[in-house]
């Protein structure tokens, strides 16, 4: 009885405290979401983990990958990096990657801060492209040209594996100019929030 009323004080406080810092991130406009407060939610909070799931999922062993807006670097180094030869994560936020470089370093991974509507990309002849609720917040008129870059940047098997807030119809229609492989399907993350998922292929299977 004493464990169990603890375990219930132990989960009201981290949801307490990932509530706060939920808000502070929303009215601050951070760039990037500290994914430790995720875990404070409690388990029956679960729709975070999709994308590491997911994105490990799509590297084969040892493959090579690119991690685009890798935010903090959680996924990087819980999910990516353990199957993955070597890791390349960027986002424009030089406070995401200095936290990704502190607590989320792996020995197969490098972080980068830049733009990647307009850098160029640190390596080529990726196996995986990772692009999780990011897409969303470039401009119309950079999606393309990021696209056209990042089926570049592919293994001709290679694969786009990423998720975005977009209205599914215009994300499978921008999608479909880039791949001749698209395959979406949506996630009910509740208060309103519908994550959409894609996996894109340069040649259909």
């Amino acid at each position: 009885m004493v464990l169990e009323l603890a375990a219930e004080v132990h989960i009201a406080v981290g949801r307490a405290l990932a509530w706060t810092y939920e808000k502070v991130w929303s009215l601050r406009k951070l760039r990037y979401f500290d994914h430790r407060f995720d875990y404070l939610r409690g388990p029956h909070y679960v729709n975070w983990q999709e994308r590491g799931i997911l994105g490990a999922q799509a590297i084969p062993q040892r493959g090579k990958v690119l991690d685009l807006c890798c935010g903090d670097g959680f996924y990087t180094k819980n999910y990516y990096a353990p199957r993955a030869s070597h890791v390349d994560g960027i986002d424009l936020d030089d406070s995401a990657i200095g936290m990704a470089k502190r607590r989320n370093g792996a020995r197969n991974a490098a972080f980068f801060v830049g733009d990647v509507t307009c850098m160029g990309f640190p390596g080529r002849n990726y196996d995986v492209v990772l692009f999780f609720s990011a897409l969303h917040f470039i401009s119309e008129e950079r999606r393309t040209a990021l696209l056209s870059k990042i089926v570049a940047s592919l293994k001709p098997d290679g694969v786009l594996v990423g998720s975005a807030t977009l209205p599914r119809e215009s994300l499978q229609a921008l999608l479909t100019l880039h791949f001749k492989q698209v395959h979406l399907w949506e996630s009910d993350w509740g208060k309103g929030r519908i994550e959409s998922y894609f996996e894109c292929r340069r040649h259909a299977t």
